[in-house]
């Protein structure tokens, strides 16, 4: 008999768990995958972002996130621009302090519209800011999705999610569950109200 192992992550850690389980090198030895709070899709968490707001059962809800994933998606999305453009924006982000107008018009446009989605003050532009991105983010927002894997894995997948989860919204678990569904791959979905 093989013996085979889990694989349990939580947050930020998800795609990394989907794209090991994922590797034809250990795919037929993971047991099962169990993710708590992960995210599906780099851009639809950035639109969450973006809008300060989820989607829910067809009705848009307040969403504030957490500091911690908005200065790591920031990192993500500045990291090809100038230094001082990455500074500028980083730092507005950290602190929460929006840029002057001035210096918001000295950013190149890709980096006008990463601050925007960042800070969230222009909720209502966006798509259009997120398609103003550099064609290597959004690579990059593909690559680093976990839905993009889901087709070659094998293992049962348990989600978990806090309703109320100011890392990553719950709404993503909904996605990965929906996407699941659609590929009659096995899995199980708990949502749950313990972390608030």
């Amino acid at each position: 008999a093989h013996s085979r192992s889990g694989i349990i992550a939580f947050s930020g850690g998800v795609p990394l768990a989907c794209f090991a389980a994922a590797d034809p090198r250990i795919r037929p030895q993971v047991g099962y995958i169990t993710l708590f709070g992960g995210y599906f899709n780099t851009t639809s968490l950035l639109r969450a972002f973006g809008q300060r707001a989820i989607d829910i059962d067809g009705k848009q809800e307040k969403w504030q996130p957490n500091i911690v994933p908005l200065q790591t998606i920031a990192n993500i999305i500045t990291q090809d621009f100038a230094q001082n453009e990455h500074d500028l924006i980083f730092n507005a982000v950290s602190t929460n302090t929006p840029l002057a107008v001035n210096e918001i018009s000295s950013l190149s446009p890709g980096a006008q519209a990463a601050y925007h989605l960042l800070m969230g003050d222009e909720p209502e532009r966006v798509d259009a800011n997120i398609a103003a991105l550099p064609p290597a983010i959004h690579v990059q927002l593909a690559e680093l999705s976990s839905g993009r894997v889901i087709q070659q894995i094998l293992a049962p997948m348990y989600l978990l999610h806090d309703r109320n989860d100011t890392l990553v919204p719950v709404t993503e678990s909904r996605a990965f569950a929906a996407a699941l569904a659609r590929i009659h791959h096995p899995y199980d979905y708990v949502e749950f109200h313990i972390f608030n």
